[in-house]
Formats: C-alpha cells, sequence, structure tokens
C-alpha cells in the first residue's frame, strides 16, 4: 500500500510500499523518519519509523490548506502538467457540475486460494470499478478510477449496496466542495488514479481562517517542484489569458489499496 502525506519541507510525499494493517487516518499529524527506497518517482519515500501525534480537525483549516495545495498549471491541463515534469502527485478541485461518478461491473476475479468468494486482495478481484468523470479548468475531459482505501474498504463491507458509498461521497451535492488528490502508478507513469477524493461541505461567509497554518510552505513552488506563476482564470466555459488569479507538523492526505 502507499499514502500521501503533505510536509512543509517537502510539499505532498508519497509513502510506499508500507504494510497493510498500517493505517494512516485521513488528516492524521504523523511524525516520520524516512529514507530513499527503490520507487522511482521524485516523492516517494520509505518509511522507517512513525507515530501518529494528532488530528486536525477544523473543516475550515482543512479547507485552507486542501486550497493551498491546488496545482497552479496555468494554460496546460493538470496532469499534462505534471506528466511534462515527470511528477506523480497532484490535487485540484473540478467544479461541481462538471463531475460524474459510474461503476464498471465485471465478474468477480477469485483464485482458489481465496478463501471466500468476495474477500478482495486487490482491486483486480474486485468485480465493480468506481471512476469518477471530471472536466480540468482548461476544458480537457479526464475519467479518473477512485481507488482510495476507502472505496475499496467500502465496496467490499457493502457489496449489495455500492451506491450507498457513492452517495456518501456527496459528488452530486451543491452543498459540498470537492478536491481530488491525484496520483499515477509506479509502472505506467502517465496512468492517474484518485487516491482520495476530499470533500468539505461549503463554509459560510467570512469563516476563513485570518493566518496561515503552518504546514502551508513559503515557496512559490509549494507543495510541487514546480509552478505556473498562476492559475488560468475560466469566464463562461473559456480560459481567459489576462486575468491572474492568486492564491496566497505533517498531515496524511489519503490511502491507496494494492493494485494487481
Amino acid at each position: 500500500m502507499c499514502a500521501i502525506m503533505l510536509t512543509k519541507e517537502l510539499g505532498l510525499i508519497r509513502i510506499y510500499p508500507i504494510p497493510a494493517e498500517i493505517r494512516f487516518p485521513v488528516w492524521s499529524e504523523v511524525s516520520l523518519t524516512l529514507d530513499k527506497g527503490s520507487d522511482p518517482r521524485r516523492e516517494s519515500y520509505r518509511l522507517q519509523h512513525f507515530e501518529i501525534t494528532g488530528k486536525l480537525q477544523c473543516p475550515n483549516t482543512k479547507r485552507e490548506i486542501l486550497n493551498a495545495c491546488i496545482i497552479k498549471s496555468g494554460m496546460d491541463d493538470p496532469m499534462d502538467f505534471q506528466n511534462q515534469n515527470r511528477s506523480s502527485i497532484f490535487i485540484v478541485k473540478p467544479c461541481w457540475g462538471d463531475v460524474e461518478v459510474t461503476l464498471s461491473q465485471k465478474l468477480p476475479n477469485v483464485s482458489p486460494e481465496d478463501e471466500e468468494c468476495g474477500w478482495i486482495v486487490t482491486q483486480g478481484k474486485h468485480w465493480m470499478k468506481p471512476y469518477l468523470k471530471w472536466v480540468s479548468d482548461q476544458g480537457k475531459d479526464h475519467t479518473s478510477h477512485l481507488g482510495g482505501r476507502e472505496i475499496y474498504e467500502g465496496l467490499r463491507n457493502n457489496p449489495t449496496t455500492p451506491w450507498d458509498l457513492m452517495n456518501n461521497l456527496q459528488i452530486m451535492n451543491p452543498d459540498y466542495e470537492h478536491w481530488m488528490l491525484m496520483g499515477n502508478m509506479k509502472d505506467k507513469r502517465n496512468v492517474w488514479l484518485c487516491v482520495h477524493l476530499h470533500r468539505l461541505k461549503k463554509g459560510k461567509s467570512g469563516s476563513i481562517p485570518l493566518f496561515s497554518h503552518p504546514i502551508i510552505g513559503s515557496d512559490t513552488a509549494w507543495p510541487y517542484s514546480d509552478q505556473k506563476a498562476s492559475n488560468v482564470e475560466i469566464v463562461d466555459g473559456h480560459p481567459t489569458l489576462f486575468t491572474m488569479k492568486a492564491i496566497s507538523p505533517i498531515f496524511s492526505h489519503g490511502s491507496i489499496n494494492p493494485a494487481k
């Protein structure tokens, strides 16, 4: 398994591999000892030791951190931008109304070694594959596999009611904001999946924190190795070239089940 972490010094990083029994709940504050393993992706590190020290609770602070982590890719589609940079993680915030969830079904792929039919060892053995269809600010259509641990544990534990899990994501609820934490595959660098779908109920006006959380780095490229100076502004569905859009411990952002 792997987990995505956010650090002040390194920005967004990946911990890989980690044993399946180790869990980093989303928004956990974690103290880590890491080194570089065999994973060639720049953001990947190998876990030596960890201690969960707390958990972030305030939804307004979570929103501030997520918005600070939205990748600025200018006129380039964010996925294309990260492919060009040979990077492997980014966060994007799709617009409500441009998002749709689908479930692709197939016959279960269960081997004779499995203890019982329905026990999911890997995603490849699951008979449902959830996807999120979304459109980037630059107008490019994407279909991304929802591959987070939350998703597949939910499907495993509730095999007869998969849409209840999808409804819990609040994708079609206009009262919620969503952020997609995207990561690519180790051996297929241009194949991206949604590691975790963050969602928060929209806050009331005036609830934005007055001070930035200390996790947010001061470097203009943070939490990435490279960013554009600004994001493209979208007006009436079209990019506006001359309009500037400025945005001003370690947290677990999500974890992913092992792919086959």
